[in-house]
């Protein structure tokens, strides 16, 4: 059961630093080249709305994972 939240966990973090590279890097292009800053502001406000998709549904996965063990032991 660890080993599954664990894994859970760890896509989650990597998954959302690589949206979080990618992002830096459009976003300091932006930045360097004089873009409007309603587009920096949006790309950004894209990534974190991403980030916290991507979080919740880890939460509803390692719930989802407890939940699943429980009811395997209760079934013996």
């Amino acid at each position: 059961m660890k080993r599954k939240i664990v894994s859970v966990i760890f896509i989650t973090i990597i998954i959302s630093a690589v949206i979080i590279l990618y992002v830096s890097g459009i976003a300091s292009q932006m930045f360097v080249s004089n873009i409007n800053p309603i587009f920096l502001i949006l790309i950004i406000g894209a990534a974190l709305a991403i980030i916290g998709a991507l979080i919740y549904t880890a939460i509803e996965r390692i719930r989802e994972i407890k939940e699943e063990e429980e009811n395997d032991i209760s079934k013996y």
